[in-house]
């Protein structure tokens, strides 16, 4: 199992790592579109990390190795949370003002999913990460495993709330997928007590393939106002 879901990880890393082509290839790139680079390619590090850390599960010889690569992956995915919540208000500020203030608690709790997640791996990692008397099981991680997965849950339903909240400028497609960034993985983490595998990172390469579809419409749109507005002021 544990070899399937790192190859399974590297189609996703390659998926992802053309949507990161088609990103960076924009020529008229906003701040959305910088920040959703920085989203993409933050996430591509992750499924390769982890897929690393799947396909190295059995090296007894490489615990250290074997920790970075338990700590590293969900740093990241945090790290890439951190950014969607300022791509998040960025969105939410063309369509309509959004106090900044909002957003705090969202930062208080990624910051505090990482220090948790990271001391819980370096103090139980050797066994965690690499024990073969035992399958990799998340069922089998101590109170730091899952109280590092509440602060980053938390931060999740936080910003689901003022998606909702401001959506008064969204349309529907909009806010479904900004959405999707953080209710897919809370479905998932959900699963993970039937399945330990990558559904989280898998969960959140769905998402972003939603946004990227979501960003492309609406600077075609935009585009084409400008557009359309050049032509209406040259007519005249």
């Amino acid at each position: 199992m544990e070899p399937a879901n790192g190859n399974l990880e590297i189609f996703a890393a390659l998926v992802i790592f053309i949507l990161l082509i088609g990103v960076s290839w924009e020529k008229s790139a906003g701040i959305l579109e910088k920040r959703l680079t920085a989203m993409v390619a933050c996430h591509m590090a992750v499924l390769l990390l982890d897929a690393a850390r799947w396909l190295l599960y059995q090296r007894t010889d490489l615990n250290v190795l074997l920790i970075f690569l338990s700590v590293a992956p969900t740093v990241l995915a945090l790290l890439g949370n951190s950014i969607f919540l300022c791509f998040t208000v960025d969105f939410l500020s063309q369509r309509g003002p959004i106090p900044r203030k909002a957003t705090i608690p969202m930062v208080f709790l990624f910051v505090f999913a990482i220090i948790t997640w990271t001391i819980f791996i370096l103090l139980n990692g050797v066994h965690s990460a690499a024990n073969m008397q035992t399958n990799y099981d998340a069922m089998q991680y101590s109170w730091g495993y899952w109280i590092g997965h509440f602060g980053w849950a938390a931060a999740c339903v936080i910003g689901l709330g003022i998606l909702w909240h401001y959506r008064q400028g969204l349309h529907r497609k909009e806010l479904l997928s900004l959405s999707s960034y953080c209710a897919f993985p809370l479905v998932a983490l959900v699963l993970r007590f039937f399945w330990d595998g990558p559904q989280i990172f898998l969960s959140t390469s769905l998402a972003l393939i939603w946004i990227y579809a979501v960003v492309q419409r609406d600077q075609r749109q935009r585009l084409q106002a400008q557009e359309n507005q050049l032509t209406h002021t040259a007519n005249c």
